[in-house]
């Protein structure tokens, strides 16, 4: 089919399997509905850019469907119930930019593959407490952190990092 976008916000969708046969879809949106998992997307991960699928009730991403797509430049998981995201073994090397604010973090994710590509990370509104510098280190091309109202008590100091070109901004 020729479907490039599609948007299927809100509704009270509880969680579907992506069917086959979509091979052009680029853009992909199901926010506020009541998705508990994160949705098999497998069958778009060669046309797939943008998945946006904040405000529901995601607890979990599973790290092979992750893996599957293969050109994913931003994936928008706001305001569900992570408490993890995962690092992938083979990321899209076009992810640039990762939306997790006001979920459930409590300590910044370690993602030295993510950290390849990703430009921006919001991780703002969470209760997290813990952001390393090996955290930081491994997002090699991060130009902007949002991390508003976050329990941080101490951000790590990068101003003498032999390796990092990380220009930290915190932006709303």
């Amino acid at each position: 089919t020729a479907v490039t976008e599609l948007t299927l916000d809100y509704n009270s969708l509880r969680g579907f399997v992506f069917p086959p046969g979509y091979q052009n879809l680029g853009f992909l949106s199901v926010k506020f509905n009541l998705l508990t998992e994160f949705p098999d997307v497998r069958s778009v991960g060669n046309s797939l850019r943008k998945l946006w699928l904040k405000d529901n009730r995601i607890s979990v991403v599973d790290r092979d469907i992750l893996d599957s797509l293969k050109v994913l430049e931003d994936i928008h998981l706001g305001n569900n119930l992570l408490k993890q995201f995962p690092d992938t073994t083979n990321p899209s090397p076009s992810l640039v930019i990762l939306r997790l604010y006001f979920n459930l973090l409590e300590k910044m994710p370690f993602l030295p593959n993510y950290g390849k590509s990703l430009v921006q990370l919001q991780i703002g509104n969470t209760p997290m407490k813990e952001l390393t510098l090996q955290d930081a280190l491994a997002l090699q091309k991060l130009t902007k952190l949002g991390a508003r109202n976050i329990s941080v008590s101490r951000l790590p100091n990068l101003c003498h990092a032999a390796k990092v070109d990380v220009n930290f901004v915190f932006f709303d």
